[in-house]
This record gives C-alpha cells, structure tokens and sequence, in this order.
C-alpha cells in the first residue's frame, strides 16, 4: 500500500510595528516595520481608504525588507490604511497580517485661500478668509492701491489665521487686497485668493 505523505506548512511570524509617515509637498505615504521572520521571500503590501475593509494588494517588497514608500495612484489629503504580510515561496507559507496603520499624504499643490473679504472700518480694514490648506506654513498678504494692479506684501501671518487688520491706510483711501498660502522654509506658494476691494473710512 501507497502512504501520501505531505510536508506540512510552518506559520511564520507577522510582520510588526508598521508605522506610515506622510512626506511633507508630496503625495506619498513611507512605511517601515519590524521583520519577525529569518527566511521569508517577500513582503506584500496591501492598501485600503479605510481600515475595515477593501484591502488590496499594491506591491511586494524583498526579502529582509523594513520599509516600503507608496507614491503611485494617492491622492492630497487623503487617509490611507495598511498592513504587511510575509511570504516564503518554498512552502507557500503566509504570516498574519501586521497591524493596520495609517496616515494621510500632504500634496505637491498647496491649496490657495478664498473667500477672501475685506471690511473698512474706521481707520482699519479687516480681512478675511477661508483656509483650504490642511499644511502650509502661513499666509501672505498683498496689498494695492485700487485698480493699479501693482501688488505688494503687507505681512505674514501663521498657518491656520483667517483674519488680519490693516491698520497702516489711509483715510479715505481705496485698496485691493489678495492673499496666498505658502509652506516650507523656501516656501512653495499657493495660487492668490480673489482680489477683495475696501475703501477705507475716516473719523
């Protein structure tokens, strides 16, 4: 009598501690974990827009491997769910899944301002308006005399302020105001908000 008999196949151990850190101006997600196996062949890769389902495979990543940076098909500002799983192709072993992780990207695009308006009062013009940026550094603000088009910055002001006062016009004056998100040190600039026009009030 024949006996069949079958090699049987070994779990092998999850990988661990993923974590996913976004890359500020881009629209990429970097992954890094701990490698609990000594033989595996490779890593795969699944990615998901959310964490309790949908999960499909994106990529591999070698044997040995602890990181993986995911910059195809993501979108800005966006939340993206991962896990890793080992692979070792002699027995057709397959870990458990790791620990789902997220993060969301930035974007290679900052998002400009709008909605901006401006209000003229008694020796002071007010501004405001609306912050579509999720990371920029701060905002800059340009002023013109109304209708010359010569634009020129006012100030600065900090990531997440909506509103500024313009206590340096004159009494009477007319002006156009714009404003534009920036982010980084060499700031990259975002497009301007719509031009706002005031004219100032005197007492």
């Amino acid at each position: 009598t024949n006996i069949a008999t079958a090699t049987p196949i070994c779990n092998i151990p999850a990988p661990s501690s993923l974590m996913v850190s976004p890359v500020v101006g881009q629209e990429r997600l970097d992954l890094t974990w701990v490698d609990n196996t000594g033989d595996e062949t490779e890593f795969r890769i699944f990615r998901s827009i959310t964490d309790t389902g949908g999960f499909a495979q994106i990529d591999i990543a070698a044997a040995d491997a602890t990181t993986y940076i995911d910059n195809s098909g993501l979108s800005c500002y966006t939340e993206y769910f991962y896990y890793v799983q080992a692979h070792r192709s002699s027995d057709a072993a397959l870990s458990d899944p790791s620990n789902i992780a997220s993060a969301a990207t930035s974007c290679t695009e900052v998002y400009a301002p709008d909605t901006l308006a401006a209000d003229g009062s008694v020796d002071v013009v007010n501004l405001s308006w609306n912050d579509n940026a999720p990371d920029e550094t701060g905002f800059e603000i340009q002023r013109a005399i109304s209708g010359s088009g010569s634009f020129s910055s006012l100030d600065n002001v900090s990531a997440n302020i909506t509103a500024y006062s313009d206590l340096t016009t004159d009494c009477g004056g007319e002006y156009d105001y714009r404003v534009r998100a920036f982010r980084g040190g060499t700031p990259t600039y975002s497009t301007f908000s719509n031009i706002a026009n005031v004219k100032q009030l005197c007492t």
